[in-house]
């Protein structure tokens, strides 16, 4: 009985690894899990919850897969972001855009230059933090 455990714990390990994996990139792919308030970053922090629930990360081994450096990046970009949203800098940005577009310049490309920059400049962090609404409902 007890070789029958070995053999098949790696191979479960191994569904439940790629099973794990799929879900967290379908909800990655969609931006949000069909029907629940499930969004990225929770996807992320359940996936790897789940990945060290069904062993296939051993709990000592999960603070290694942590780069640390690349939360302190995620983290001061999302500072930056929010502050330049709560003094306008987004909004400043529209009309600067707007007021500077000529006649023979068609307002859809305007809009493409702001949202252009706001995906540059912000990427999901922006639109995470409003700045993709706001950019897009004036």
């Amino acid at each position: 009985m007890s070789e029958m455990r070995s053999v098949l714990l790696p191979h479960t390990n191994l569904i439940a690894a790629y099973g794990i994996f799929m879900a967290s990139y379908f909800v990655f792919a969609l931006g949000k899990f069909p029907g629940l308030k499930i969004d990225r970053p929770g996807a992320a922090v359940i996936g790897a919850v789940a990945m060290v629930a069904f062993r296939v990360v051993q709990p000592q081994q999960a603070l290694h897969f942590i780069d640390f450096s690349t939360l302190v990046l995620l983290f001061s970009m999302m500072l930056i972001v929010g502050n330049l949203h709560l003094v306008g800098f987004f909004e400043w940005y529209v009309e600067f855009v707007l007021r500077r577009l000529k006649p023979s310049h068609s307002a859809r490309s305007g809009m493409g230059l702001v949202v252009d920059f706001q995906h540059l400049f912000c990427g999901e962090l922006g639109a995470g933090l409003g700045g993709g609404r706001a950019l897009v409902a004036e």
